[in-house]
């Protein structure tokens, strides 16, 4: 691939050997580690090799007494992880009852907001009726004078006509 990238154009060249610069490093720290897995790994089996062929030497006792402190420090383990999951369980009980306890109050301050609602809305519901008593009234106040005037302005005009026929007579 290096030797594409030197018969490309200059300004492709410029590009794509940066992308190999790069290829090349990564390509070295891969190599790196692959290095340094493949070491451990090699350390990790002598290790293994050693002690199995030293527990090979141990005596029957020596044995069970090597299991005995292997299973107690597994047991000490378990235990706090156990410990650890009953603090967990604990802190989630004292949130969920906390969370409880606040959606209880959120519950008790909108049945309170609904029951004031409720009560305003009946309030408004009573003053509209009164209004519309009022209203009505107002229209019929207003049709009776209405009725007086024309009434008082045909009975004027009759008396000035019968004024006319009594004083002709």
């Amino acid at each position: 691939m290096d030797l594409e990238v030197r018969d490309m154009e200059p300004q492709k060249r410029e590009k794509y050997s940066s992308r190999m610069k790069s290829y090349h490093v990564e390509l070295q720290r891969l190599e790196g580690e692959y290095t340094r897995t493949k070491s451990r790994i090699t350390d990790e089996n002598l290790r293994a090799e050693l002690l199995e062929g030293g527990l090979a030497g141990l005596s029957t006792g020596e044995e069970q007494r090597q299991s005995l402190l292997d299973n107690t420090v597994t047991l000490e383990r378990t235990s706090g992880r156990l410990t650890h999951g009953q603090k967990i369980a604990l802190e989630t009980e004292e949130i969920g009852a906390q969370i409880l306890n606040d959606l209880s109050s959120q519950r008790q301050t909108i049945g309170r907001a609904r029951e004031r609602l409720r009560e305003t809305d009946s309030d408004l519901d009573q003053s509209s009726r009164v209004l519309n008593t009022m209203l009505r009234r107002v229209l019929q106040n207003r049709f009776i004078l209405y009725a007086v005037v024309v009434a008082a302005t045909v009975a004027d005009g009759d008396l000035t006509t019968i004024d006319l026929i009594q004083s002709k007579s």
